[in-house]
């Protein structure tokens, strides 16, 4: 037991030298890490964001999280925004909150241009089935966030409880990470590219393409 002890005290006493302690020091006494790589430099808010009307924008995996905010943005900025979901639930229920919130920053708007629709991007199938609906409705589309995703969870041990969404395949055969994270994305790319000509940005793994 006592080896064991010294054997933690050892390594405790370089991670805390290399990096606990330079990152205290930092925080209280050089201005901080997180103040410098938090901040907001641009001094943009959703409120004065550069004016987006008459744009519109599509964001996949929009009903929580990245994607959520990136639609409340969108629609702050004057686009219409379509999100994307895996069900027409989850979807409908995003678009309330968001015009809710809309409403509250905005109480002299008369119309918040949003709506949802079905896009299942564990299937290929789904996301063209996806891409077809969009191109009847016969609106360009500018900007296009592929930000849905899924997360591998930690595993069947993890904590005493059975996490294991994630570790499943795709309709098509992929890996689930491989298939709905990028592949999904780039056939999306790949269809939407034929209907016309917008900003893609890529948050699933960080990645930017432009079609000019």
């Amino acid at each position: 037991m006592a080896k064991n002890e010294l054997f933690k005290a050892a390594l405790g006493l370089p991670l805390f030298l290399f990096v606990v302690g330079p990152v205290l020091i930092s925080e209280f006494m050089g201005g901080g890490w997180t103040k410098k790589y938090t901040a907001n430099p641009t001094g943009l808010t959703l409120t004065s964001m550069p004016k987006l009307n008459a744009k519109v924008a599509i964001v996949t995996g929009a009903t929580s999280g990245i994607g959520y905010e990136t639609a409340k943005g969108l629609l702050f900025a004057g686009a219409e925004v379509i999100i994307t979901a895996r069900t027409q639930a989850k979807g409908e229920a995003a678009v309330a909150r968001l015009v809710e919130e809309v409403a509250e920053a905005f109480p002299s708007a008369t119309e918040v241009r949003i709506r949802s629709m079905v896009c299942d991007q564990s299937s290929l199938k789904g996301v063209r089935n996806f891409v077809n609906k969009f191109s009847d409705l016969g609106i360009p589309l500018h900007i296009l966030v592929l930000n849905a995703g899924v997360m591998k969870s930690p595993g069947p041990k993890f904590m005493g409880k059975n996490y294991t969404f994630g570790f499943g395949m795709t309709a098509d055969g992929f890996e689930q990470h491989i298939g709905v994270n990028h592949i999904a994305h780039q056939y999306s790319e790949l269809s939407v590219a034929n209907l016309c000509i917008c900003f893609v940005l890529v948050l699933s793994f960080i990645w930017i393409w432009i079609y000019i």
